[in-house]
């Protein structure tokens, strides 16, 4: 099965969604990640979502993306074949309950690869206010091997670097048999 590099640049339908305090306790809860600032809504401050939350947001696209890509001659029998090869998320300020978001995004590449084609999808998300940005500036990784839902997964911190302005950390995740399940694993944070 091929597909045609015309379809670079191929729009996605926005999706337009309110996030709420269910969501983000939820998402940290699942993660039994208990950072104070994830779930602790009596905090001055309130709340915010933890910075892997946007991936939850965006999945309702992802999961479907083959209703949202905007080229009526794309061939959404691909979608069935595609696997999670990586993720980069660029912060400027983490989510917090009762944002409005507007999802946009677009199909920025389709490059050839040796396990097939590599289709590259760019998402931005759009709110209606601004808010005080979180250090996390950035998260990329490269998916690597299989989690099995509810086993458990260890991360590995292997390198610290800065460079003034931002620290990056760099990690894997290994799997159940020791496997890894994420490589080459990077975020920044400002200072």
């Amino acid at each position: 099965m091929e597909i045609s590099s015309r379809f670079v640049g191929a729009p996605l339908k926005p999706l337009e969604t309110q996030i709420t305090w269910r969501q983000t306790t939820n998402y940290a809860a699942a993660l039994g990640d208990t950072n104070p600032r994830y779930l602790d809504d009596e905090r001055p401050e309130g709340i915010v979502a933890s910075p892997m939350f946007c991936v939850a947001v965006t999945w309702p696209i992802s999961e479907r993306i083959w209703e949202y890509i905007e080229a009526p001659d794309f061939p959404s029998q691909i979608v069935t074949t595609q696997v999670h090869y990586t993720e980069h998320l660029q912060l400027h300020r983490l989510v917090r309950p009762d944002d409005r978001l507007t999802l946009r995004g677009r199909l920025a590449a389709i490059l050839p690869h040796k396990a097939g084609t590599l289709m590259v999808l760019r998402y931005d998300a759009h709110d209606q206010a601004a808010g005080d940005p979180g250090r996390v500036k950035s998260i990329a990784c490269r998916f690597t091997g299989m989690v099995i839902p509810g086993s458990e997964i260890r991360v590995q911190l292997f390198g610290r670097q800065s460079d003034g302005d931002h620290t990056h950390l760099f990690f894997t995740i290994l799997n159940t048999d020791g496997k890894r399940a994420v490589s080459d694993g990077v975020v920044t944070l400002s200072e």
